[in-house]
């Protein structure tokens, strides 16, 4: 049986702003970034609020699983119109990030809050209730905290309707029938829904407001919208691509900080098989100010591989791509080199609709082909570098580039000159050559959740173990939507290569498809799988400079799941296992079925949970959205 509705504390209209509010330094409550809150923020929506904190062994935990199950069970619509909020009063364990941390492992749409005594001493007294904590406590101590079991009700008009008891029934039906009744009352009113986020195209055109820029926080500043649709190079990926970076401010620039590190072990079948360690890790700084009438970018790339990899490379069945002592390298992937980008961007805006760029590096992307494997986020969780990644995306370390560009509407047309010679087998130089490759790409994002693109580039001497130029051509159609079973990220590549022995012969064209797709669902589960058919030239019983192309299948499933909480890192523990099908002619060097399989740990910064809200609200479940 629900519980009649309270009248509201004499304190608590100036904490919902019934009255003028007070400055949230008064309030002195903090959410899980640090940003001072008050409630009088959430107006416009229900709010279920409960007091409690992080090491509470049983109500909190029985309690926030009930508030959070009445949420997840609501309606989509319904859900937007709710904010669960967990305040925790014990502050001296309970930091800011402690408690995200907590609250995400309910829900990423609980908020979490807390801050110095005074404030929560505020709010407390506001609601009527009280908690103590033991005198003489220390944060290094464990300790029981008495807090109240309930759950406040506040209304949309940010007044105070009810306080439902954990001892007066069921929680979660009570919030249930409770809201219901509410919202299908005749005077219930809501604000309008936020306006949406832009789509992956105005992202580019976010100017900044005085306030915004003067904010230390950066998740509210515009950049960061635009940040979620650069890929590797001059790439675009879909504005509903999951950021997991860092981001901090210093003076007019906003820093975003990368990485993504695993390692682990790999078991390959089949006579060219055997098992290997596997370390395989990339870091990046992006960082962007606005300069005169456009916007500055730079960026930094670095790998660590030359340390932590075998010399000739990871085992990886019928990978190719660059040498190894002189030799092509066969069955591995090659480490990356140390530095991988080092470049500048300038793009200036002369209207909505119109930007024009120039990008250039020391090392850097040409416009060829999608945004890099690792960089896409339908690969997110798969470290193995495509089998047609030198068809496709090789190009993303290039030692010397320059691109020009435009982006008109949904539309990007750009052109680069690069040296399009291979990385040596001197991983920490820069093999630097002249600029005498070329490319243009052409890419389309007609809305938030697509990005589609078209290239073209000759390629001079691109390979010392294979003489003579080469033409790549590539498509590819990139994805990224919240679904009823979580955030689904999916890209479609196509690449040829045709390789030129001489001005007179015939080019050698060898194709390759891939399919890959991942699924984020409940803050911390990710599956991934990865499907390629592509021809290989070089393979055993055959010469490694023969010509002759067999035709390899090659389909990866892998799962890795976040560990926790800890605090700013994501810690996931993952496996896969890859299937292989062949042509007759090489089954004899490689086995009737080979197979791969591997098990790694994985570290990287968390999912940007503010861009997880954005899209929430604009596309999809928030119940579902991934970290």
């Amino acid at each position: 049986m629900l519980p009649a509705p309270l009248p509201p504390p004499p304190a608590i209209a100036a904490l919902t702003g019934a009255i003028p509010a007070p400055a949230p330094t008064e309030i002195g409550l903090v959410d899980g970034t640090g940003r001072p809150m008050t409630l009088a923020e959430l107006r416009g929506r229900y709010v279920w609020l409960y007091l409690g904190y992080a090491s509470c062994p049983d109500a909190c935990p029985r309690t926030l699983g009930s508030m959070v199950g009445a949420y997840a069970a609501l309606p989509k619509a319904v859900q937007e119109r709710v904010v669960p909020v967990f305040v925790s009063v014990d502050p001296m364990r309970d930091t800011p990030a402690r408690l995200k941390a907590y609250t995400g492992f309910f829900h990423p749409r609980l908020q979490g809050l807390s801050g110095p005594h005074q404030g929560i001493d505020a709010l407390v007294a506001a609601l009527g209730t009280r908690y103590q904590i033991p005198k003489g406590a220390k944060p290094d101590q464990m300790y029981a905290v008495a807090h109240p079991d309930e759950v406040f009700v506040f209304d949309p008009k940010g007044r105070y309707v009810a306080r439902l008891g954990a001892g007066k029934g069921d929680i979660e039906t009570a919030l249930g029938v409770d809201l219901a009744a509410r919202l299908a009352a005749p005077e219930t009113e809501t604000s309008p829904p936020p306006p949406p986020p832009p789509g992956t195209a105005d992202a580019w055109c976010a100017l900044p407001t005085e306030e915004a820029l003067a904010d230390p926080d950066p998740n509210k500043d515009p950049r960061m919208h635009r940040a979620a649709t650069m890929g590797s190079g001059t790439s675009v990926l879909p504005a509903t691509t999951p950021m997991r970076m860092w981001a901090f401010k210093t003076g007019s620039w906003l820093w975003m900080a990368h990485l993504d590190a695993v390692a682990g072990f790999t078991q390959q079948t089949g006579p060219r098989g055997g098992s290997s360690h596997v370390a395989e890790n990339w870091q990046m700084l992006m960082g962007s100010r606005y300069l005169g009438p456009g916007l500055l970018d730079v960026r930094m790339m670095t790998s660590l591989e030359p340390f932590t990899t075998p010399l000739g490379g990871t085992p990886q069945l019928f990978q190719s791509g660059e040498t190894f002592q002189n030799r092509p390298l066969l069955d591995r992937q090659h480490p990356h080199d140390l530095l991988g980008e080092l470049s500048a961007r300038y793009t200036w805006t002369p209207s909505p609709l119109l930007s024009v760029f120039a990008y250039g590096g020391l090392a850097g992307e040409p416009a060829l082909g999608p945004a890099a494997y690792m960089h896409r986020p339908s690969s997110a969780d798969n470290h193995w570098a495509p089998l047609g990644h030198h068809y496709q995306d090789a190009t993303h370390v290039s030692y010397g580039v320059v691109t020009t560009g435009a982006r008109l509407g949904a539309w990007q047309w750009e052109a680069s000159a690069f040296n399009g010679r291979e990385p040596d087998e001197n991983r920490f130089d820069i093999d630097w050559g002249p600029l005498d490759s070329w490319s243009t790409r052409l890419s389309w994002f007609p809305g938030r959740h697509w990005v589609a693109q078209l290239s073209h580039g000759y390629l001079r001497s691109p390979s010392p173990s294979h003489p003579g130029d080469e033409a790549r051509t590539s498509a590819s159609l990139t994805s990224v939507a919240n679904t009823a079973l979580g955030r689904w990220s999916n890209t479609l590549v196509w690449g040829q290569n045709a390789e030129f022995e001489s001005a007179v012969a015939p080019p050698d064209v060898r194709q390759s498809y891939a399919l890959e797709s991942q699924l984020d669902w409940a803050g911390r589960h990710h599956a991934y799988g990865r499907y390629e058919l592509l021809d290989r030239a070089g393979l055993p019983p055959r010469a490694p400079a023969s010509h002759t192309a067999v035709r390899v299948n090659a389909l990866t499933l892998g799962y890795t799941q976040d560990l926790g909480p800890i605090d700013r890192w994501a810690l996931g523990l993952g496996g896969d296992v890859t299937v292989y099908s062949l042509e007759a002619l090489t089954r004899g060097a490689y086995g009737e079925n080979p197979l791969m399989a591997r098990v790694f740990l994985r570290l990287r910064p968390p999912t940007m949970t503010h861009m997880e809200d954005r899209d929430a609200v604009a596309d999809g479940p928030p119940a579902q959205i991934a970290r």
